[in-house]
């Protein structure tokens, strides 16, 4: 079986590759991901995904980044919800790659979204379902996160120099992520306070 992948990020793809290749399915990749800001950032991610792609030799479907479909995607959407902006990111991408997938006649689709900690699987199968009826297309559910595979990520992302990004791609993550630092900042400060 092969399947078309959405990847969303290269720590999140090799917790996918890991448990893929334990059940020798064979997937293309698409890296689509508009909701990167800045483009700098975009491109610190982008290569840490091509530098997997070089020790896997794994096929790519190529999109060109364009941040501007992602902020008229989230054109009357309360941005500061993190809840209604993430599940409309993830049902914006997916869908990105259910289309790419059924162009290309794949049977099934899947994502690395799956990897990723921060994401809910609830809502995943949600839009997945919601993607599947639309298109007339099959969606590969497992849960690559299982038995520590996070913490094993960690570690190969680590082994190899492979990029860890430190918060979730947007604009709008980027400042939620500055500001927790800043008042994880402060709370130690309090904590552990110089003399």
């Amino acid at each position: 079986m092969k399947i078309f992948l959405h990847v969303c990020c290269a720590p999140d793809l090799i917790l996918a590759h890991k448990k893929l290749r334990e059940k020798k399915i064979e997937y293309t990749t698409f890296f689509y991901n508009p909701n990167i800001y800045p483009d700098k950032e975009y491109e610190k991610r982008y290569k840490a995904f091509l530098k997997l792609k070089k020790m896997w030799n794994f096929e790519e479907i190529k999109y060109n980044y364009n941040h501007e479909e992602f902020l008229n995607a989230m054109k009357n959407l309360d941005v500061k919800n993190e809840k209604s902006r993430c599940y409309k990111c993830m049902y914006f991408r997916m869908e990105k790659a259910a289309i790419e997938a059924k162009k290309r006649k794949y049977k099934k689709f899947s994502t690395t979204l799956l990897s990723s900690p921060r994401k809910s699987h609830e809502d995943i199968k949600k839009i997945a379902s919601e993607l599947s009826k639309k298109y007339n297309i099959d969606f590969y559910y497992e849960n690559f996160r299982s038995n520590n595979a996070i913490s094993e990520g960690a570690k190969f992302c680590k082994t190899n120099d492979i990029y860890r990004q430190q918060y979730c791609g947007c604009e709008f993550s980027l400042i939620e992520a500055e500001e927790l630092r800043k008042r994880s900042f402060e709370k130690r400060k309090k904590v552990y306070p110089r003399n």
